[in-house]
């Protein structure tokens, strides 16, 4: 049996995620729970994690270096939301959801019965109380679980993109 926590994510150093006493049948089932209730609670209260300087090279990030962040800054109409040039589709939208004030989105996968390997997927980003969210999708069929999630996030991207234009916010990737 095994157990996890998560602690010392930059920004929310005091909390504890995750529990050394309760127990799952395999290591991966551990860490993705303790990850979970993390990722909710950052989620539920629209934090953005604080980059830190990495230690010891290219294996996740050390403790040092992180400041307390509370709310994420919305971006105001003529500001500019920076993406890093090399960052991924997934982090790209992660770190413009908040900035726009949006969740992250919540994909939901649905397995066809005759073939296993093929994928309807469908995205859902919702916005502040009493606004009404956003579902992209279903798109389907498509093979394997990974590009379904990558063919979705190009549609989320989009969204985002017309929503921060409407906002009179650019996007821009960030050239360092």
């Amino acid at each position: 049996m095994f157990s996890c926590e998560v602690t010392d994510i930059p920004g929310l150093e005091d909390e504890v995620f995750g529990s050394k006493t309760r127990f799952f049948s395999s290591k991966k089932k551990a860490r993705i729970q303790a990850a979970k209730a993390a990722m909710l609670h950052i989620d539920e209260n629209q934090l953005a994690l604080v980059d830190s300087p990495k230690k010891g090279g290219t294996g996740g990030g050390g403790g040092g270096g992180g400041k307390k962040s509370g709310k994420v800054a919305l971006a105001e109409p003529g500001s500019t939301i920076l993406t890093p040039v090399n960052a991924s589709i997934h982090e790209t939208i992660s770190l413009i959801c908040p900035r726009l004030g949006l969740s992250l989105p919540e994909y939901t996968y649905v397995q066809d019965e005759r073939s296993p390997s093929l994928y309807d997927i469908t995205a859902v980003i919702r916005r502040g109380p009493g606004q009404k969210g956003c579902r992209m999708g279903p798109l389907k069929g498509i093979y394997g679980k990974k590009k379904a999630k990558d063919m979705i996030a190009d549609g989320v991207l989009r969204f985002l993109t017309k929503e921060a234009a409407n906002r009179q916010v650019s996007l821009q990737t960030d050239g360092s």
